[in-house]
């Protein structure tokens, strides 16, 4: 199962230091920086605000491991972080991998169109480890349409698992150019993040439909195309000219999901913060400054809604109230044009 709206909700074992919580956070914000899925502390206000109480508990029992997806018979489920892992100089790959399979994510290597790409030596897997390498039909994994991808943070080195991994290889490519490159734990592949954003369908939350010309392209989490990385890691924007931006598509006319200037004109459906915050209704917020109360008929944008919004023009981008006493209001998440 997906997670609701891309949130994830999150506590950590007692057995997690200081330290263990900020490789886990820096693998959070790996994810976030090039998909729309939000990572939450349990317990936050939009922890609160879903329609599940689904939530991952980082633990460290033995090995590093997750199940895929979201359960659907247990509010909590488990995420195993051993120290073998953490105290790994991977640390932040392998556990931005375990991750990836509680977004969803099968190993690559398990797709049903791996045997066109890979060679499954079983007879060099240690005993009780060949579960690791079953492939699944397409009854189980959906694809797509994304190719197979040597590079995903999700696939296997060509050594896992062997009886010895210095002189037997457990996975073979059938192109030699990638047979030392599978099983990287560098940072998400171009494919995996493509995957990622089709399978939260991160584009509809772009008020303008947008239309990418690039080959292999996609529509990314700031409404941007996205064009490959780096080798194939990571992504970078496309030229603004691959970018088709269609207005009025759809029922109403919209802007782009990104404010111009201080913001004074957004009329998206941002309404949370940099921080994660959910922002508060503009028709609660009768006892303070901004409310529907002191902006009347829709003026500045202001209604009973929680989009954020800046009627001041002394602000420099759209802002919100919160429910969080210690901070009052904060400044939302939300790209700024550039084209």
């Amino acid at each position: 199962m997906r997670w609701p709206h891309g949130i994830i909700p999150y506590t950590f074992d007692v057995t997690f230091s200081s330290y263990d919580q900020s490789i886990v956070i820096k693998a959070m914000r790996h994810w976030e920086e090039h998909t729309c899925l939000k990572f939450v502390a349990l317990g936050s206000p939009q922890a609160r605000h879903l329609p599940t109480d689904n939530y991952i508990k980082f633990v460290k029992d033995r090995g590093c491991w997750s199940k895929v997806g979201m359960f659907w018979w247990t509010a909590e489920q488990k995420l195993s972080l051993g120290n073998e892992c953490l105290q790994s100089k991977y640390a932040v790959a392998i556990a931005v991998h375990e991750m990836g399979h509680a977004i969803g994510f099968f190993h690559e290597h398990a797709r049903p169109d791996r045997n066109n790409y890979v060679t499954i030596q079983w007879d060099n897997i240690r005993w009780g480890r060949y579960r690791h390498f079953f492939r699944f039909g397409y009854n189980m994994i959906d694809t797509f349409d994304v190719p197979y991808d040597y590079l995903s943070i999700m696939h296997y080195a060509d050594n896992e698992f062997s009886w010895n991994a210095h002189t037997l290889r457990t996975i073979e490519t059938r192109d030699p150019a990638y047979q030392n490159i599978i099983g990287q734990r560098i940072s998400l592949s171009f494919l995996d993040i493509k995957m990622t954003n089709q399978m939260y369908n991160c584009a509809a939350r772009c008020p303008s439909y947008v239309r990418c010309t690039k080959p292999n392209s996609f529509v990314g989490p700031t409404c941007r195309c996205m064009c490959p990385g780096y080798h194939g890691l990571g992504t970078t924007e496309c030229p603004h000219e691959s970018t088709q931006i269609v207005h009025g598509y759809g029922p109403h006319r919209h802007r782009l999901d990104c404010y111009q200037g201080n913001g004074n004109r957004y009329r998206g459906s941002r309404s949370w913060t940099r921080s994660g915050h959910a922002c508060l209704n503009w028709s609660n917020t009768l006892d303070r400054d901004v409310s529907t109360l002191s902006y009347p008929h829709g003026s500045a944008g202001i209604g009973n809604h929680n989009f954020c919004r800046n009627p001041y023009p002394g602000s420099p981008q759209p802002w919100c109230y919160v429910g969080d006493i210690r901070i009052f209001w904060e400044y939302c998440e939300i790209p700024r044009c550039d084209y």
